[in-house]
């Protein structure tokens, strides 16, 4: 198993946030994703206010890693997302519709640590799909 696929799995999949401690820098450097506000999650603080939120937005929550690769200290992963929408966490309320979109995510490791990451997750077609 791939450091990513093992970061999905822990950490999404599972829910697992003692996994965040285990496998990203507290001061880790975030770029791509957003917080419901608007405000970009840097840093494993917001990250974790982030994975709280999009978690119980979708309790069944489930992403497969399609392929990683690998190059020196990074690493990237494509990505499809399911989920049922059985939380109101998102800003509005739960639609019980289900989701399916994609996505991708390149990370820095250092120390066997995420340090920094990039994320493109098309989250425009998640949130049509909840109309």
């Amino acid at each position: 198993m791939t450091f990513m696929e093992r970061w999905f799995e822990e950490v999404w999949n599972k829910g697992r946030e003692e996994a965040i401690d285990e496998m990203m820098s507290p001061d880790a450097k975030g770029h791509g994703l957003k917080s419901h506000d608007g405000k970009e999650i840097d840093g494993m603080t917001a990250f974790r206010s982030f994975h709280k939120t999009f978690r119980s937005a979708f309790s069944d929550l489930h992403i497969k890693v399609e392929e990683t690769i690998t190059e020196g200290d990074r690493m990237a992963a494509r990505c499809l997302v399911t989920g049922t929408h059985t939380g109101d966490s998102l800003g509005r309320p739960s639609t019980g519709k289900p989701v399916t979109f994609r996505g991708m995510s390149m990370i820095r490791l250092k120390d066997g640590k995420i340090i920094e990451s990039w994320n493109n997750f098309d989250f425009m077609t998640m949130y049509k799909q909840l109309e």
